[in-house]
């Protein structure tokens, strides 16, 4: 399933960012910004794959193949034909999987922009020199908790967090702050975020013991946090706990789809992230028979109107699209989507300054700036 959120619109975001860019004159003259855009599916393995793939072909000196551009609908990216310099990376979108591809990136000098990982650990410069964020780190996050349990004189909560770096680095921190403010952690668990159900059935069992701690602190990735409204729900409890979630639930629809009653009452802490009113403009204009750099683009859009393209296999049982369908239905615009323009055009200033302090009066590429070394880029 491609989604619209955390997906497509993403994609669209960034393919966005660079045409703005590349119409800019005084950003970047006389040097086209190209995009290569992987899916990292949310795994690691896969993101170190995809890593890979576009270091080799980089570091390449001699044409794949011939033609001017393509991509390889199997491995689901889009694939270069031919050598390209990459300035840096923006992305990937979770803490866990960041650091994976970090950890390769600065083994070649590649500049990484982040724009949606929180994790604490990725401020340390000792090991993560050539990364840089548009975000916040999950400590702030954690104090704003903090904060919240000592504004209602809460003194005793139990603790959730989802295995991993994001949840565990987290929950770290809020552990740090919460004891200078002298709040007691009456009981702490540990969960896979895809984790049988009754492994979260035994996190609220346990729970249940602290009789006195009503409050739950989730350091917890969103389907995290869904599994254990879930287990709540399983085990007559859903009214015990109020749950205090960081960034990883926030305002995800696909958390509380199906559960929005026993989700009231909770609350969830997120990065402020402003509206992005010329997107919706640039969205809602797209089609699929126009739309060719998004190799995703054209299943997406069968799955959301339910329909099949003519230039593809007919879906079984599904009527052909009308061409009447609009983007604008059933529209919600990602979260992130300023932090992944953000990153974009940080990385493209980097570049910019980067230029300018080694080429000097020239314009474009000059020999000095290849190959792109992240350690000399100026944000």
């Amino acid at each position: 399933m491609i989604r619209e959120q955390y997906g497509i619109q993403r994609v669209e975001a960034a393919f966005m960012a660079v045409d703005e860019i590349n119409r800019n004159p005084d950003l970047l003259p006389n040097i086209t910004l190209g995009i290569e855009i992987r899916d990292s599916c949310w795994y690691s393995s896969i993101a170190l794959e995809q890593s890979l793939e576009f270091i080799r072909d980089a570091l390449s000196d001699s044409d794949s193949c011939g033609g001017s551009g393509g991509h390889d609908d199997s491995r689901g990216f889009i694939r270069p034909n031919r050598t390209k310099n990459i300035v840096g990376v923006v992305g990937p979108g979770s803490s866990a999987v960041t650091i994976q591809v970090q950890n390769l990136l600065q083994l070649f000098n590649i500049p990484q922009v982040g724009y949606s990982a929180t994790s604490l650990d990725l401020s340390d410069k000792s090991r993560f020199s050539d990364f840089l964020r548009v975000v916040p780190s999950d400590y702030y996050q954690a104090q704003v908790m903090v904060d919240i349990v000592h504004y209602y004189n809460w003194t005793y909560v139990s603790t959730v967090y989802t295995d991993g770096n994001y949840g565990q680095s987290g929950m770290t921190a809020f552990k740090e702050l919460a004891e200078e403010s002298n709040i007691c952690i009456a009981e702490e668990e540990e969960v896979l975020s895809n984790a049988e159900d009754h492994a979260f059935d035994d996190v609220i069992k346990n729970l249940m013991e602290a009789e006195q701690a009503n409050v739950v602190i989730c350091f917890c990735e969103g389907m995290t946090v869904r599994n254990l409204y879930r287990a709540a729900q399983r085990n007559n409890v859903t009214s015990r706990f109020l749950f205090i979630g960081s960034d990883g639930w926030a305002d995800r629809t696909d958390v509380v789809d199906g559960l929005e009653e026993i989700f009231i009452g909770g609350i969830s802490v997120k990065i402020k992230s402003p509206y992005v009113k010329d997107f919706d403009k640039y969205y809602f204009a797209l089609r699929p028979m126009q739309n060719l750099r998004n190799p995703w683009f054209e299943e997406f859009w069968q799955h959301k109107f339910n329909c099949s393209l003519p230039v593809k296999e007919t879906l079984a049982g599904l009527p052909p699209c009308t061409g009447d369908e609009s983007l604008s239905e059933r529209y919600y615009q990602d979260t992130k989507m300023s932090f992944v323009m953000k990153a974009v055009y940080t990385m493209a200033h980097g570049l910019h300054n980067l230029q300018r302090a080694v080429c000097g009066p020239v314009k474009g590429i000059c020999p000095g700036m290849l190959p792109i070394n992240g350690s000399q880029f100026r944000f």
